[in-house]
């Protein structure tokens, strides 16, 4: 299988598509969100509808996320682990995303006093679908490294065991790691917990 490193980058007519939509507000967008039967993403103006998740990708954000909060609940330091309802805040890029999982450390830091929103995370997990996976791994990674919080992607394939991680060494390097094992270990250098990739995979089948 190949890595998820070697997906080339396209612009795909689905996103030439999401250039012609219709600007909006963000005060629009937030309250449209708060009523929306389905959630959607704001990017600069554009409103997009999220895809439906599969049984693999709910299973392996839910692994992901139990795994964190076990963890992190060992740590001196005080993180809090949030599921793929949280809303995440990019101010230079006026766009809200939502990760499938992610940490944040302390305390959250609400844009604008708002509670379902939040412009800190420190890692970002995404569990890649094959209609988004071009997306996440490039332009969500770029919006995230706008937020200085922001030190850990993690983008988890559905497909096969492959997962790939990006670690902030500073403001401008970052250090990839990719794993396609069951037998290796995810570790997360921003937290300094280590989660076996089988516990993430725990229960998922490939078809």
């Amino acid at each position: 299988m190949a890595t998820i490193s070697k997906i080339a980058y396209s612009e795909t007519a689905k996103h030439r598509r999401r250039l012609k939509l219709k600007d909006h507000t963000l005060e629009y967008y937030l309250q449209r969100e708060e009523k929306a039967k389905y959630k959607s993403e704001y990017y600069n103006g554009k409103i997009v509808k999220m895809a439906g998740a599969t049984y693999n990708h709910n299973k392996l954000a839910t692994n992901v996320l139990v795994s964190l909060s076990i963890n992190i609940k060992k740590l001196q330091k005080k993180f809090v682990a949030l599921n793929s309802d949280q809303k995440v805040y990019i101010p230079s890029r006026n766009s809200v995303l939502y990760p499938d999982a992610l940490v944040i450390a302390d305390k959250p830091e609400f844009w604008q006093g708002r509670k379902d929103v939040i412009t800190n995370p420190l890692v970002v997990v995404e569990v890649l679908s094959p209609s988004t996976q071009t997306f996440d791994v490039f332009q969500k990674f770029h919006l995230y490294q706008e937020l200085p919080s922001f030190c850990e992607y993690i983008i988890v394939s559905q497909t096969g065991v492959a997962i790939e991680q990006w670690y902030r060494k500073d403001i401008n390097s970052w250090l990839k790691s990719e794993m396609n094992s069951p037998d290796q270990h995810l570790k997360i250098h921003s937290l300094a917990i280590e989660i076996p990739i089988s516990e993430i995979y725990d229960d998922v089948e490939f078809e």
